[in-house]
């Protein structure tokens, strides 16, 4: 008996601990956006004024209070009045009676009846002429034979 032609030889598929990991890229550490205008009372870096805490040693930010702002008055204009509001006195005049809407116009029974009867009539040509053209040969034929159609 002869012998089965060998396999071709697979690569060898490596195990989970023969893998070695892929390292990850290093990341620098988050910085506080924004100017720093303000330092920590605790550890002295520039912080945000933005910020309650500081990102470096987490201690509690002190706000100084902001100043109140004091709106600025002001001064009137010597010699202005204002003009008087207007009260209405009179009641508003009409320029003239709006006309009553036409009644809307019924359609009478004789134009009824003449469109049903034209419907009808509509329907039976439609009904008579797909009867003819499907069966025309059987019908007509002995007629126009008899009337002698052909003759000429």
């Amino acid at each position: 008996m002869p012998t089965p032609p060998a396999m071709p030889a697979q690569a060898a598929m490596p195990t989970p601990e023969a893998v070695e990991p892929t390292p990850l890229p290093k990341v620098e550490p988050m910085t506080p956006p924004a100017p720093a205008t303000e330092k920590c009372a605790n550890c002295g870096q520039p912080i945000s004024p933005d910020f309650s805490r500081c990102p470096y040693c987490g201690a509690p930010v002190e706000k100084a209070a902001p100043a109140p702002q004091i709106p600025s008055p002001i001064p009137p204009v010597s010699g202005y009045t204002p003009p008087p509001t207007p009260t209405p006195s009179a009641p508003m005049p009409t320029y003239g009676a709006v006309p009553p809407a036409a009644p809307k116009k019924k359609l009478s029974t004789g134009w009824i009846i003449a469109i049903v009867i034209l419907a009808i009539l509509c329907i039976c040509c439609l009904i008579s002429g797909i009867y003819l053209w499907n069966n025309g040969d059987e019908i007509l034929g002995p007629i126009l034979e008899q009337l002698e159609f052909y003759s000429y």
